[in-house]
């Protein structure tokens, strides 16, 4: 990992978005200097990871940093959009959304954990699949468990009915986590967009 490229990841981490889009504007390292030309070696990677195999995503999402994941996923377009255009290329390196952490978590659950309604927004947005199970459990049974009913609502909207039903290892839906955690009566009342409740889906 380069210098750049944790500090991407620190200021991701600690919601610090303006320094974070100056981090992604300059196109230099930060070890670099200026009269300097990038190799083929200092390319940024987004896709880098820190001990615990968090991107920069996952650490933005984590923290509930809005800013800083759509900042992330803007410049990961313009990153496709650059692969694209040079096809005969090595393609340079994007984020995965689906990328997991020593856990298995994906961003996306992340961001479903913390209750951060903003993010798992930007990130459907952006394409990150609501349905995936992340670790021994899904995005539903982690915002269910925690008791964030806006982010419950937002994933029953959007997700397949077998997302619903889907169990921790220890066979748990998102309603009986719901329950474990103290939040019954708000997630019950979570809603698809077509009216449905839990229950009613199960």
């Amino acid at each position: 990992m380069t210098q750049k490229e944790d500090s991407i990841i620190a200021a991701a981490g600690g919601g610090f978005d303006t320094l974070l889009n100056r981090l992604l504007k300059n196109p230099l390292l930060v070890e670099e200097s200026a009269d300097t030309l990038p190799d083929s070696t200092s390319v940024l990677n987004l896709s880098v990871k820190n001990k615990l195999q968090c991107t920069a995503l996952h650490v933005a999402a984590f923290g509930g940093h809005w800013r800083c994941v759509e900042a992330l996923l803007r410049k990961n377009t313009d990153i496709k959009a650059q692969n694209d255009r040079a096809s005969d290329a090595t393609p340079l390196p994007t984020l995965d959304l689906e990328s997991r952490d020593v856990d298995g978590t994906t961003p996306f659950a992340f961001a479903s954990l913390g209750g951060h309604l903003q993010c798992l927004e930007i990130l459907y947005e952006y394409g990150a699949d609501v349905n995936t199970i992340s670790g021994n459990s899904s995005a539903l049974i982690g915002s269910s468990l925690s008791g964030h009913t806006a982010c419950c609502d937002f994933i029953l909207k959007h997700c397949k009915d077998d997302t619903v039903d889907a169990q921790t290892d220890t066979g748990q839906t998102a309603l009986m986590q719901a329950c474990t955690g103290g939040h019954m009566d708000d997630t019950v009342d979570a809603q698809t967009d077509t009216g449905q409740t839990a229950l009613m889906q199960a």
